[in-house]
């Protein structure tokens, strides 16, 4: 049994700035909803999966604006003929039937991990479609991530092994990693002079931020202890920020995302 799970608004973004422009006979723009298309029929066609849904941000802000003013701050807003997509994108889905989820607080990866925890309760194996590489802390023996890579058309399968080998920790280190260093994507700052190398060094020594500051004495060199211990409610903070709430209970069911109760187009049945 296996769950299909498309972090919509995160394909309908990449596939806007990796496909040309296009338009239909109206001018409409419609590239980034012909990439959303493709990749979601790809994946079905492939995975043949037994329950599917897609999950949107919800439109306000988060837990995580509550709790730290400049999350997201350095954003820029969507252009104008990628906002008007969003819409159309919203109506295939819904032509199709397929089951979308929006919670109120949350973000689309928190309900996707969420998501995926309740289906691995269940014993069904989940794919997140989603470039959210936050999503890669949930990921285990049930719950793969399919990424694009540098082409659009091309994809990356993160398994644990995979987690490990691309990023250098495992999964469950991945929250630790990005409180280290940082993640522009969404304004965490990171401790100061961490970069990536670094902070996989300090967790592949230390294991988890906790033994990081409990052994401080044990880090050299000494500037990087300093400003360790320095930053310590800083790193802290950044790892609430990009920790999951995978243990969220959804307004949905699995049941409810059955991929029987699809109406797919002609071939996909």
């Amino acid at each position: 049994m296996k769950l299909v799970a498309l972090d919509a608004l995160n394909v309908i973004h990449r596939a806007y700035h990796a496909i040309p422009h296009l338009s239909n006979s109206q001018g409409i723009p419609v590239n980034a909803v012909m990439g959303m298309l493709n990749i979601l029929l790809k994946v079905v066609e492939d995975e043949q999966p037994d329950y599917i849904a897609c999950v949107f941000d919800y439109p306000g802000p988060t837990f995580r604006d509550e709790a730290y003013a400049e999350y997201k701050a350095n954003r820029l807003p969507a252009p104008p003929d990628l906002s008007s997509q969003i819409a159309i994108a919203r109506e295939v889905i819904e032509a199709f039937s397929i089951p979308t989820l929006e919670v109120q607080g949350l973000e689309a990866d928190d309900v996707l991990a969420a998501l995926a925890r309740e289906a691995s309760e269940e014993g069904i194996d989940s794919l997140l479609v989603s470039n959210d590489r936050d999503l890669l802390q949930v990921v285990n023996e049930r719950v793969c991530v399919l990424a694009s890579g540098r082409r659009f058309d091309d994809v990356i399968v993160y398994t644990p092994e995979e987690v490990e080998s691309r990023v250098g920790v495992a999964p469950e280190q991945v929250p630790d990693l990005k409180a280290l260093m940082g993640d522009a994507t969404d304004n965490i700052p990171g401790v100061p002079g961490v970069g990536q190398k670094t902070a996989v060094a300090l967790l592949k020594t230390f294991g988890t931020l906790e033994e990081i500051y409990r052994r401080l004495e044990e880090v050299e060199p000494a500037r990087l202890r300093d400003t360790l211990s320095e930053q310590r409610e800083k790193a802290f903070q950044g790892r609430e920020l990009v920790r999951l709430r995978a243990e969220e209970t959804l307004p949905l069911s699995l049941k409810d995302c059955e991929a029987a109760n699809i109406n797919w187009p002609r071939g996909l049945e």
